[in-house]
């Protein structure tokens, strides 16, 4: 830590334009930019006097009597450790990071300001019931006071030679608009894609490829996809076409999305438990950073004369609440729910004015919002946007139409609900329900679990209310025959209460059949690998306890690759594959393999590559015309593990390349491929050495590392190798992974684990941007509740 402040302050002296005598005076700015933890406040709008207790590693504990007095402290804490990263959400979601960070980010703000969220936010914010903006102006005045409190800037605004700018009331919304954007993009990309596969492709193939069923599936309800065979020879006459073309037409081969936001929930009835209360199990997947998206607290309501009550968990800088966490009557958890509420709306012109479209009543001009992107050190940009009464206009190529409209829940304005702090005061799963279902905020899976023993799963955030279509591809609303207005209602949410099994589960799959196909959409949902792992994993416990829901969260099993290796050992035995590059030492390391995506283990590395030059190789041949129809089109748009399987393992000769001549033949290619890959990655040989904790190093990197001479690697976390990967409990990359792990049993919060990367402060000099990190990097239990208090800082009215 010590080496760390002398080599930021000496690089910041430089950087702020000071000469080496006036290092002091830089460090005394860093100084004074670190938080008030001790003594006492006054902040003249509170209602009564706060406490703000934190522990050793900085949680702070807020004791009030009422629940405006606490989200104005909980908004001071935020501002003093973590205002930054509230203020590039904010300006992310509005299109404003070139005002602060100049032009290098203006593409970024173009693209954020075609939705408008600052428009939106300013009129959604006075809609809101009185309650909810109440608490976000009691929210704000917290921050505002909190930035004033500190005697120095924080340390990114002396970076950036700038000034903070206040924080608004209805800044909370461009919150929950930035993770709109973080959890379902906005892009429309994955409906684009879709529609070029309807449009390119046989309709048997099509479906054969997009609405194929999967052995992995694990819904709630037990239904099951139908799996389809492969398609007869005659529906993939298209690829004698592409025989004959030049295979130069085709685009670079795809390489894998950056990291999904995905997540693990699931609870546990008390029938299954030692307390006989609930469990509740949680670990929601993000991008990593530094600071980490979460700030870990507790609010202690005691009103005077009245019941106290305790409330702990995971807020999100920028929003007054507890996302995920206990009341001491009901835990409850979130996945990210990839459900459709989000549609792309074919625009008809009048045939009569190019300036018009059609709409059910009849021709309407196109409007246009002008935005003004502020460019620190340059001049504004100008930026139109077309709009339509379904929302922004996109031109677009290889369509049988040229323009499209972005209709998405996110930019509803109609019964906004953001009443989160709601939560805090139920005691059981039926009364959550009709308040989960009511939110305005991105679509999550939801499990809860309460004291009495009952468990639960519902969604909430906004689900769509179709008519006459289900969202798949896009669609006219021309002659209002198919379109949507409004929300389901909240009875029409599914809800599943106390299940036979006694267990709820969420891996971002498909969680219900296709009786709920008009609520969810077709997804895209992620394969179902993860959770038919976990209800595998919760179905061998008959007492489970804190610890073994922390040992399914940490579980590195590869079960998912686990018929790729057995294909792989049977190709390494073929005639085809004798003279695959390598060849006895993929055999030697296969065959070692122990099961696990350890960061020892060298055939998982090995299996997982094969499988993805295989998907490459097939899938880059048989969807040719896709990627010649649209530039930005991936397979990855889809799930394709079990259209692939079943073409890789029925191996139908006319499916095959021809210039291979057999299904073998391409499958020993592909394994080529990955030695050759992974041989220009780690060098010759590799092979010989190479380990799955090469590949899976973890890095917390903060946003200024890689721009910010000397400063940056000292701004970042030590990059570390560990266990797990996509398909397993465990998820963990490079970029993502669990931005938390919770485990708690309502009533029994004593017991509960929480981990948390990083620690609570953005300040690279205190003693807690760091230490949280250990226990979460080596998944070592911690206490869910905060720690005996260490630092007590008394906010009074007076």
């Amino acid at each position: 830590m010590k080496r760390r402040k002398k080599i930021l302050w000496i690089a910041l002296a430089g950087l702020v334009g000071l000469p080496l005598v006036g290092l002091g005076a830089v460090y005394g700015l860093l100084q004074a930019s670190l938080p008030d933890l001790e003594g006492s406040l006054r902040l003249q709008e509170l209602q009564a006097p706060v406490k703000i207790e934190r522990d050793e590693l900085g949680i702070p504990s807020i004791l009030g009597e009422n629940r405006l007095d606490i989200a104005r402290a909980l908004g001071f804490v935020h501002a003093q450790d973590r205002f930054f990263q509230m203020d590039m959400m904010r300006r992310s979601a509005g299109g404003e990071l070139s005002a602060l960070m100049g032009a290098s980010m203006i593409n970024t703000d173009r693209r954020r300001r075609l939705h408008g969220f600052r428009t939106l936010a300013k009129t959604v914010f006075p809609r809101l019931p009185q309650e909810q903006q109440e608490i976000l102006r009691a929210y704000a005045q917290g921050v505002n006071r909190g930035m004033e409190e500190l005697s120095a800037r924080p340390f990114e605004y002396l970076l950036l030679r700038a000034e903070p700018s206040p924080w608004l009331p209805e800044d909370a919304l461009m919150v929950v608009y930035f993770m709109y954007l973080e959890l379902k993009g906005g892009s429309g990309r994955h409906d684009f894609s879709l529609n070029v596969m309807r449009h390119t492709l046989p309709d048997p193939v099509f479906r054969f490829f997009v609405e194929n069923g999967s052995a992995w599936e694990a819904t709630l309800d037990g239904s099951q996809t139908p799996i389809l065979k492969v398609p007869e020879d005659a529906h993939f006459g298209y690829l004698e076409k592409g025989r004959a073309d030049s295979s130069d037409s085709v685009s670079p081969l795809p390489s894998p999305p950056p990291f999904a936001a995905g997540s693990n929930a699931w609870a546990v009835s008390g029938a299954r438990t030692k307390t006989g209360a609930a469990m509740v199990a949680n670990d929601m997947h993000l991008s990593f950073s530094v600071p980490n998206v979460w700030y870990r607290a507790a609010f202690n309501l005691e009103p005077s004369g009245g019941q106290s009550r305790r409330v702990a968990g995971a807020t999100l800088p920028g929003l007054p609440f507890i996302i995920i966490g206990s009341n001491g009557h009901l835990a409850w958890g979130y996945t990210s729910a990839y459900i459709d509420n989000l549609d792309l709306v074919i625009i008809e012109p009048d045939p009569e004015d190019e300036n018009k479209y059609l709409t059910p009543e009849g021709p309407r001009a196109f409007e246009f919002r002008k935005e003004t992107i502020q460019v620190k050190g340059g001049d504004p940009v100008q930026q139109e946007v077309r709009t339509s009464i379904w929302g922004p206009v996109f031109e677009v190529d290889g369509f049988p139409y040229d323009k499209v409209a972005l209709k998405w829940a996110a930019h509803h304005t109609e019964d906004f609900d953001l009443g989160l702090h709601e939560i805090e005061a139920v005691d059981d799963v039926e009364s959550s329900f009709q308040h989960f279902n009511r939110w305005s905020i991105p679509a999550l899976h939801c499990v809860v679990g309460d004291r009495s023993g009952k468990i639960g799963y519902t969604l909430t955030g906004y689900l769509v209310d179709r008519e006459e279509y289900d969202g798949m591809l896009p669609v006219s609303f021309a002659d209002g025959a198919r379109q949507w207005e409004a929300r389901l209602k909240p009875e029409d949410y599914p809800r599943l209460v106390q299940p036979d099994s006694g267990l709820v589960w969420s891996g971002n799959n498909r969680p219900l059949g296709e009786r709920w196909r008009h609520a969810l959409g077709g997804g895209p949902f992620t394969n179902g690998a993860r959770a038919h792992q976990i209800r595998r994993r919760l179905s061998a416990l008959d007492s489970a306890s804190e610890g073994e829901m922390l040992k399914v969260q940490l579980d590195d099993q590869a079960f998912f690759l686990e018929r790729w290796r057995d294909l792989l050992l049977r190709l390494l035995e073929t005639p085809e594959a004798q003279a695959v590059e390598d060849r006895k030492v993929v055999l030697d390391r296969i065959g070692a393999w122990k099961g696990r995506a350890a960061v020892d283990a060298s055939g998982y590395y090995l299996v997982k590559e094969f499988r993805q030059a295989v998907a490459t190789r097939v899938l880059t041949r048989l969807l040719k015309p896709c990627y010649e129809a649209y530039e930005r089109f991936n397979h990855y748009c889809f799930d394709y593990e079990e259209p692939l399987w079943l073409l890789v393992t029925s191996q139908t000769p006319y499916t095959a390349d021809p210039e291979l001549g057999s299904w073998d033949a391409e499958l020993a290619a592909g394994l080529n491929d990955a030695v050759s890959r992974l041989e220009r990655i780690w060098g010759d040989g590799a092979l010989h050495d190479l380990t799955w904790g090469q590949r899976n190093v973890i890095r917390f990197e903060h946003p200024f590392s890689s721009s910010v001479p000397a400063v940056g690697d000292w701004l970042n976390l030590e990059a570390r190798s560990l266990p797990g990967d996509e398909g397993m409990p465990a998820v963990m990359g490079p970029d993502g992974g669990p931005s938390q792990r919770m485990v708690v049993s309502p009533g029994f919060e004593e017991d509960g684990i929480f981990h948390m990367p990083g620690g609570q402060s953005g300040h690279p000099l205190s003693p807690h941007y760091g230490d949280s990190h250990e226990a979460w990097e080596n998944g070592r239990p911690s206490p869910f509740l905060p720690g005996k208090a260490v630092y007590v800082l008394n906010l009074t009215k007076e």
